[in-house]
């Protein structure tokens, strides 16, 4: 009795891990679920990964013919509150996300704000010093020769300040853009399109043999340069694609990406989860300079939960198919070698009797038919099994 209790515990438990794996999985062969473009048509996966190329080469010389990359965009006094807590990081010691209020007063005093009370003693009208860059950038490179700032730096003192109202990440996007293309207004224009350039390439790397992602992108990137070629950015609150009210565009791609992997790909390789490991993290940093972003990662929630759903309702209507096989599983645990008298029990057992080893049948035909439900490749181990104990079966009698 205790064996076969034992036996049951056992068998649950190798059912309901077989189970967890295949919701896991949500297919049990593994296989994607869109097969790659077929050769013959390959053509039309280069003609896509070429004119998303082509199209962003296109976005960017417009950024630049329409001098984007020499333009502060608006919100001049969070950039310039962000490019001075950058600035206090690399020379004066500060940690987190404060700044040194003479370092942001250096940068007010020179024009690199949109406060008229400044702009008034250098006799400039706000916004026209938003398109004098290279007076930003000479007030950048002032406030970099700051020297002998007090060290008892303090809020109750005034001397360290913490941005108004701002995204914390976009203090990283100033901070990356310096590093990388030099302290300079036009470093965040650059920088933009370095990112985006990122994304698409991780994204044309994974999904490189498959059409149907490749013409969405190239088609995404064709409506970038329509937009970047209309009248949005001639309005004073935009200005240039690296305004910070725009920078949520750069998850686009990123979220395609996502949404892509989780729809048509089933069957994880090294190159696919490096490559969407790392899309990830380029979408989360944008997200995190632009908070608005976020309603992205709740789109892709309930298409994630909606596409779970849809695969457990084509399993459950597998099961339903398959369930004239569910009476013959008991025969998974009780088959195997053994021999039976003449009314059909086996010899040895301890419930050796016809109407109690029915019983204990019944009730193992319930039990583990429920457990078959969970795993419908048993249906297949169970014919294969019934054919073997049959032939067996067969032998025995004719010894």
């Amino acid at each position: 009795m205790l064996a076969s209790t034992w036996g049951a515990v056992v068998g649950i438990y190798r059912a309901l891990t077989d189970a967890f794996g295949r919701l896991l999985r949500l297919n049990g062969e593994g296989q994607d679920e869109l097969e790659p473009t077929p050769k013959s048509l390959w053509w039309l996966n280069a003609c896509a990964i070429l004119l998303t190329i082509a199209t962003t080469a296109a976005a960017f010389q417009e950024g630049l013919d329409q001098r984007m990359h020499r333009s502060v965009p608006d919100g001049v006094d969070m950039l310039a509150q962000t490019v001075a807590i950058d600035l206090s990081h690399r020379l004066y010691g500060t940690t987190g996300y404060v700044g040194r209020t003479e370092v942001l007063e250096a940068l007010f005093n020179g024009g690199f704000t949109g406060r008229q009370n400044y702009l008034d003693k250098l006799g400039i009208q706000y916004p026209a010093n938003v398109e004098m860059p290279d007076r930003i950038n000479e007030v950048i490179q002032k406030a970099l020769t700051l020297r002998d700032l007090p060290k008892d730096a303090t809020f109750a003192n005034r001397l360290l300040y913490a941005p108004e109202a701002n995204d914390p990440g976009i203090v990283d996007y100033v901070s990356w853009s310096f590093d990388i293309f030099g302290f300079r207004v036009e470093s965040f224009y650059y920088f933009y399109f370095l990112i985006l350039s990122i994304s698409i390439a991780f994204y044309v790397i994974c999904f490189r043999a498959d059409a149907l992602p490749l013409v969405v992108l190239s088609g995404v990137m064709v409506a970038f340069l329509i937009l970047m070629n209309s009248r949005l950015f001639e309005t004073v609150l935009l200005r240039a694609v690296q305004n910070q009210r725009f920078l949520g565009t750069l998850c686009v791609v990123s979220y395609l990406h996502l949404v892509f992997a989780v729809l048509i790909y089933r069957k994880p390789t090294l190159s696919r989860v490096l490559v969407t490991a790392l899309q990830a993290a380029l979408f989360v940093f944008v997200m995190f300079t632009r908070s608005s972003a976020f309603w992205m990662v709740l789109s892709l929630a309930v298409i994630i939960t909606l596409h779970v759903a849809l695969r457990l309702g084509r399993q459950l209507a597998h099961l339903i198919a398959v369930g004239d096989e569910l009476v013959g599983f008991c025969f998974l645990e009780h088959d195997r070698a053994v021999v039976h008298d003449g009314n059909g029990c086996r010899v040895g057992d301890p419930l050796h009797h016809a109407g109690l080893a029915n019983a204990r049948d019944s009730r193992n035909d319930h039990a583990h038919g429920l457990l078959l439900a969970l795993s419908p490749a048993g249906a297949l181990r169970c014919r294969i099994q019934r054919g073997a104990r049959g032939s067996a079966g067969g032998r025995s009698r004719a010894l």
